[in-house]
C-alpha cells in the first residue's frame, strides 16, 4: 500500500456524489473513468489519475495538498479523513457544503467562487490564508484563527466582520458585503485594506501605521483622516461624498484615486512620488502641486 487509506476513502466518498455536469460524477470530474471507480479499493492505480494531489513522503503517504480548481464539483465535501492536509483549494466550483472541521493541520483554505452558505473554521487555529470570497456566507467566524494573514472575503452577504483576533493580518479584502463598520484598530500589521462597495460611514486607520495600499470607494464617507499613514502608498476613495482630503504627510503616495467626491481643492504641495492622479467627476477642483503632474 503507498497511499493511506483514510485518505483514499475521503476521496471515494466525495468523487461518488454527482457533479455540475450531467450524468457525471465528482471522480469523472477530477479525471476519472467509470472503469476506475470498480475496482478502486482493491487497488491505487487511480489516484495517479486524479489532478493535482500533493502527498508526504512518510509511507503511507498521506494527503496534504488540494488543488481542484474550476472542475464543475458539486455537492459537500466533508474534509474530514484528510487530516494531514496543509492546502486545500477547491475554488470555482458549484460546492453546497465544505467540512474542514477535521483539518486542525490546515494552513491555506481557498473556496470562493461556490455557493457556500457557512464555514466552520473554529478548529482550524493554524490557518494563515483565506479565500473565501464570491459565496453566500452570511458569517465567517474568525476568532480562533491567531495566525491568519491573508483574508479575501469580498462579495458575500456579510453584514458583520470581526478581525480583532487576528493580530497578523497584513492583506484584507472585505469588498462588495453588507458591512456597516470595518474595525481594523487591532491589526497593527495591516499592509492592504480593501473595503469598497460597503456601507461605511467612518472608517478608522489610525492604528494601521504600515498600510500601503487603501481602497474604500462607494461606500458614505465624508471624511477620513490618514495623518497615521505614512507608509501609503496607493490610495482610492472615489465615489463617496468626502469635501476635503488631507495628503500633506502622505510623502510615498505614488497613485491617488479620488473620483465622483465633494471637494473643490486638492493639496498635492507634499506628494512628489505621484505618478498618477485621478480626481475626475468632482466640482471644479484647484489640483495644488509643487510640480507639474499630468491629471
Amino acid at each position: 500500500m503507498i497511499y493511506n487509506e483514510e485518505d483514499k476513502e475521503g476521496m471515494r466518498i466525495f468523487f461518488r456524489q454527482p457533479s455540475a455536469v450531467a450524468g457525471k460524477t465528482n471522480g469523472e470530474q477530477l479525471g476519472l473513468q467509470p472503469k476506475d471507480m470498480n475496482d478502486w479499493d482493491n487497488k491505487e492505480e487511480w489516484i495517479e489519475k486524479i489532478s493535482i494531489l500533493r502527498w508526504s513522503d512518510e509511507s503511507p503517504k498521506r494527503l496534504t495538498a488540494i488543488k481542484w480548481l474550476n472542475k464543475k464539483l458539486a455537492g459537500t465535501l466533508d474534509a474530514a479523513k484528510w487530516e494531514r492536509l496543509l492546502k486545500f483549494d477547491c475554488s470555482y466550483n458549484q460546492l453546497t457544503g465544505l467540512d474542514v472541521r477535521q483539518n486542525t493541520a490546515l494552513r491555506e483554505l481557498s473556496c470562493w467562487g461556490n455557493r457556500l452558505t457557512g464555514l466552520d473554521l473554529r478548529n482550524n487555529t493554524d490557518l494563515r490564508r483565506l479565500k473565501c470570497s464570491n459565496n453566500q456566507l452570511t458569517s465567517l467566524d474568525l476568532r480562533a484563527n491567531p495566525h491568519l494573514y491573508y483574508l479575501y472575503c469580498f462579495y458575500n452577504p456579510l453584514t458583520a466582520l470581526y478581525t480583532g483576533a487576528n493580530p497578523y493580518l497584513k492583506i484584507l479584502n472585505c469588498i462588495g458585503n453588507q458591512l456597516s463598520t470595518v474595525d481594523v484598530s487591532r491589526n497593527t500589521y495591516l499592509e492592504s485594506l480593501s473595503c469598497c462597495e460597503n456601507e461605511l460611514f467612518e472608517l478608522d486607520v489610525s492604528a494601521n501605521l504600515k498600510l500601503e495600499r487603501l481602497r474604500c470607494t462607494k461606500n458614505h464617507l465624508t471624511s477620513i483622516d490618514l495623518h497615521e499613514n505614512t507608509a501609503l502608498t496607493h490610495l482610492d476613495v472615489s465615489d463617496n461624498p468626502l469635501t476635503a482630503l488631507a495628503l500633506n504627510v502622505n510623502k510615498e503616495l505614488v497613485e491617488l484615486i479620488c473620483m465622483k467626491n465633494q471637494f473643490y481643492q486638492l493639496d498635492l504641495r507634499e506628494n512628489d512620488k505621484l505618478s498618477s492622479v485621478e480626481c475626475g467627476s468632482n466640482p471644479p477642483v484647484q489640483v495644488i502641486l509643487r510640480d507639474e503632474i499630468n491629471n
